[in-house]
């Protein structure tokens, strides 16, 4: 990607707004793209999006930041190990009963009641116990080099029954790698979903530009817009048409969003002790790599995937023993990625945020990211689950049983190359959130629009109201722009490769990007009046059949 735009952004991100916002507002397709006929082209065919690359930007200068960077032995092999990675062989359920002689050698996570104290000078781990109320063992390890004392009472504690049980699922995660496609030997690419890669990518690139590991301005404002949607969404879930026992459930506060690395990573004296202490752990414990891999019956393979087990262990010693907690995830922050983890917190990796400070238009920063955020808080609430226990009624609701049927019906009819239809149950939970989250946004755009050209003047003059009219769609094409944006890149690649294209529709949850965003504006209202379709065009609205798992009780107009 060397184009206009992504030059524009290289050479210009402290240019004027002006040249952004030129850009973007000149992006929306006019009646000679045929928006309602096929939106996805009209808005992705022969152009770079800015979301793609503000994503090719955040990449390109962390690039730049390790082009001169010589991996040390432990990165190395971490590298190493993720280019043998292999999904498919690597799934293993980790179950370790109270009487092997793996339990209770070390406790490393979902730690309590059961306090312990490093002694890394005498190589000492202590263990205590705080209380005797019921605790949960994430995973137990082998630790070596190590003496572990016990108090008393811990011993008869993991022999007890109440000990042995635990709420998390034993399971390894599963380690996603990226595909090398440059020509040198090592490339950070490859290294993810560790506690370690982070820590790494930080040291080199605080010494750069710390903006790139935490920017507090980008931070704030990806808050401000959850915070935004949030709000939008309670609106709506105050009028749905549900009894009203079930209707008041957001159960998400903006505290639950996780945007890029927090704060803590521009600490970067604790960043280099919690590098030293990582790799030294690593060395002490990798000659063992083979025998622990023997007892979860995982090839040599997989062992990138034990190596993140690891540095899980290493970070609950750096905080035990430097009080210092960083606040990892579940995966790299660094990682191009958004995600619900179903645990009540939402994770943005950094490339996905990045540039949304740029001073771009309000309308597509909404529709775009905005629309990004509103997806993975609907994950919260259905369809395959709801992240509550006091709504489950929801469940067992017709209008909520009709609109999940209507989904699996409506994106099993998106046919494929060659005729393929795709699994209509497989693509539901995915096709949901697009579409609430797109009518979500929709609804929040043309609020703000109307508070900004409306002020506090309420008794806005009729004679503007055609002007008023003209705003808002144009707000909204903006917006809806920034929603297909989103996928360009791999609708692309579909469109060019049917193979590519088929692979999606067969073992994707997600609805395939051919055509994600045509099936989104689809059930959206506000997207046939803001581009003006008529009942001939493909992509005209009709209420009629529409998946509705939150319908309104009284349908407001188009302005209001």
């Amino acid at each position: 990607m060397k184009g206009f735009l992504f030059l524009l952004l290289v050479t210009g991100i402290c240019a004027q707004q002006s040249h952004y916002a030129d850009f973007l507002w000149g992006s929306i397709p006019g009646p000679q793209q045929q928006p309602c006929r096929d939106f996805a082209k009209a808005v992705c065919t022969n152009k770079t999006s800015m979301s793609s690359a503000l994503k090719e930007l955040f990449k390109y200068q962390v690039n730049q930041a390790f082009k001169d960077f010589k991996p040390d032995a432990v990165t190395q092999e971490l590298y190493e190990a993720a280019k043998d990675y292999e999904e498919e062989n690597c799934q293993v359920d980790i179950s370790i009963p109270p009487n092997s002689t793996l339990y209770g050698s070390f406790v490393a996570s979902g730690m309590t009641d059961i306090s312990v104290k490093i002694h890394s000078d005498t190589k000492i781990i202590e263990v205590r116990l705080n209380n005797k109320s019921e605790v949960d063992f994430l995973r137990v390890y082998n630790v070596t080099n190590f003496d572990i004392v016990y108090e008393k009472d811990v011993i008869a504690y993991l022999d007890s029954e109440k000990a042995s049980k635990s709420s998390f699922a034993k399971k390894i995660r599963t380690l996603g790698t990226e595909s090398d496609d440059s020509t040198n030997d090592f490339s950070i690419h490859r290294l993810r979903n560790s506690a370690y890669t982070d820590l790494l990518i930080a040291s080199v690139l605080l010494k750069v530009n710390p903006s790139l590991v935490h920017n507090p301005k980008l931070y704030r404002k990806m808050r401000a817009i959850a915070e935004d949607v949030l709000k939008e969404i309670q609106l709506l879930f105050g009028v749905m048409d549900y009894p009203s026992s079930i209707r008041h459930y957001l159960c998400l506060g903006v505290d639950d969003f996780l945007f890029g690395p927090p704060e803590t990573f521009l600490n970067e004296n604790m960043v280099r002790k919690a590098l030293t202490l990582y790799q030294l752990y690593f060395r002490v414990t990798a000659p063992f790599t083979r025998i622990n891999l023997k007892h979860w019956n995982l090839p040599l393979e997989c062992r990138v995937a034990y190596y993140d087990v690891l540095f899980t262990v290493a970070d609950q010693a750096f905080q035990l023993y430097y009080g210092y907690d960083f606040g990892h995830s579940g995966n790299s922050f660094f990682v191009e990625n958004a995600y619900n983890a179903m645990n009540g917190k939402l994770i943005f990796g950094h490339p996905y945020i990045y540039g949304y400070d740029f001073g771009f238009p309000i309308e597509y920063v909404y529709g775009s990211i905005g629309s990004v955020i509103g997806h993975e808080i609907f994950h919260s609430y259905g369809v395959n689950q709801i992240l509550t226990d006091a709504v489950h009624d929801v469940f067992y609701n017709d209008i909520y049983q009709e609109a999940h049927d209507c989904l699996k019906d409506y994106y099993g009819n998106f046919v494929g190359p060659g005729g393929i239809k795709p699994n209509g149950t497989l693509k539901a939970n995915e096709g949901f959130a697009d579409i609430q989250s797109a009518r979500v946004i929709a609804r929040l755009v043309k609020r703000i629009t109307m508070k900004r050209i409306q002020g506090n003047n309420s008794a806005w003059p009729r004679s503007h109201r055609k002007a008023q009219e003209a705003e808002i769609q144009k707000a909204l094409q903006l917006a809806f722009v920034g929603m297909a944006e989103i996928d360009c890149r791999s609708y692309i690649k579909e469109r060019n490769d049917s193979e590519e294209e088929v692979q999606s529709l067969k073992t994707d949850s997600h609805p395939r990007s051919a055509i994600r965003a045509n099936a989104m504006v689809l059930q959206v209202a506000e997207f046939t009046d803001a581009f003006r379709c008529t009942p001939d065009d493909k992509l005209y609205h009709d209420p009629e059949e529409a998946c509705e798992a939150f319908p309104i009780r009284q349908k407001s107009d188009f302005w209001h």
